[in-house]
């Protein structure tokens, strides 16, 4: 049972609530189908696809699904992870164009959410600044997630929408932010569709505007297939040029041109990346990559002693002794004085044999004249 608080947000096939969960206590939210979308089984169905692909992903940077169900009149809706936040256009909009460090730290947070999509053969076909939701951490770092896999594609049979949606002329997706082959087939696309929407996005924060922009979308479609790739460098001249040509790339219009994958680009983003990482034990595929990363066996440290999870095996202590600290001497213990073995005394002196032996000899001559002299006595009575 839920208690719907508010709206939080609309898209092309639903929308998003705000709701606390009352059974197990904890906010989340629903998406629901549109009322319109309800008696169309294909929409639907592509609907909770969305659900059973966002349950394949456990990265900390996508919105984790927590079930899928009907309401009465039998429209799907899907209850998940009430993520906290601002998305990038909200972002933009009230900042303006982002610090260079800043955006890099917001793309590899999601090359690790696509990354892992990737892995598992699904494009996401909809990255754009409106479904990258920047919050964060209880511990007050940036936590980005990519939203909206509502339009995502994963393996499907020739011929056919991984939907189950037939109709090739149909355009999923923004325009802005789509690739020249995703304007011409929407089907036949693979990952690297979502690296030149990666490019655009990251432009967008650098600059505050879209890559490319026209008054139609005729014009703008011929634009990005035809027209000069901008550089960040002529807007923002504090951008270094090295991400400059990593945007560019990720722009070129053979996908063939582009990055292999977002391993590539985190890879090339590095040497200017603030450390900033997924938090330990997450199986995101940044961690795997040659950048700061935290240890496999993280032991936390505190002031005044570290602190384990299982005492660890020591070897055995030496005997105690006791030290004397040269502030203030320490007494040996009993035990200490047993163990050490006697000293003979040292040897009188010389002189003192001699005093000594001048004693007794005068001793000796005293006596012997005393009894010399009792005798002469006695014998004159």
């Amino acid at each position: 049972m839920f208690r719907v608080d508010g709206l939080l947000g609309e898209g092309g096939m639903g929308r998003v609530y705000a709701a606390h969960d009352l059974n197990l206590d904890r906010s989340v939210a629903i998406k629901v189908l549109h009322e319109r979308f309800s008696s169309d089984g294909q929409v639907a169905s592509r609907f909770l696809r969305e659900a059973r692909l966002l349950a394949r992903l456990s990265s900390a940077h996508t919105v984790r699904v927590h079930s899928i169900a009907r309401t009465d009149d039998g429209t799907p809706y899907i209850v998940m992870e009430r993520a906290l936040g601002r998305d990038l256009d909200a972002l933009i909009e009230e900042r303006g164009p982002l610090p260079w460090p800043e955006v890099i730290d917001y793309v590899r947070q999601m090359c690790a959410a696509l990354g892992e999509a990737h892995a598992v053969g699904i494009v996401h076909r909809d990255v754009k600044p409106k479904n990258v939701l920047v919050g964060t951490t209880p511990t007050g770092e940036a936590l980005v997630k990519v939203l909206d896999f509502g339009v995502a594609k994963e393996g499907a049979p020739s011929g056919e929408d991984a939907s189950g949606l037939t109709t090739t002329n149909a355009l999923f997706g923004t325009p802005e932010y789509m690739s020249p082959e995703q304007r011409r087939s929407t089907r036949d696309v693979d990952h690297r569709t979502d690296i030149w929407s990666l490019g655009a996005t990251m432009f967008f924060m650098l600059v505050g505007r879209a890559p490319f922009a026209a008054d139609t979308l005729t014009e703008l479609m011929e634009l990005i297939q035809h027209g000069p790739t901008p550089s960040v460098c002529e807007f923002r001249p504090d951008v270094p040029s090295e991400i400059d040509a990593v945007i560019a790339r990720c722009l070129h219009r053979d996908p063939e041109g582009r990055f292999k994958s977002t391993t590539e680009i985190v890879a090339a983003l590095n040497p200017f990346a603030t450390g900033v990482v997924p938090a330990p034990g997450s199986t995101d595929p940044l961690l795997s990559l040659p950048f700061p990363e935290p240890p496999s066996d993280p032991t936390p440290v505190m002031a005044e002693a570290p602190v384990m999870a299982e005492a660890p095996v020591m070897p055995e202590p030496p005997a105690e002794r006791t030290v004397a600290m040269p502030s203030a001497p320490v007494r040996p213990s009993a035990s200490a004085i047993v163990s050490v073995p006697p000293v003979p005394a040292p040897a009188p002196p010389r002189i003192v044999l001699a005093i000594a032996a001048v004693l007794l000899l005068g001793l000796g001559a005293a006596l012997f004249a005393a009894i010399v002299v009792f005798g002469l006595g006695r014998s004159f009575c």
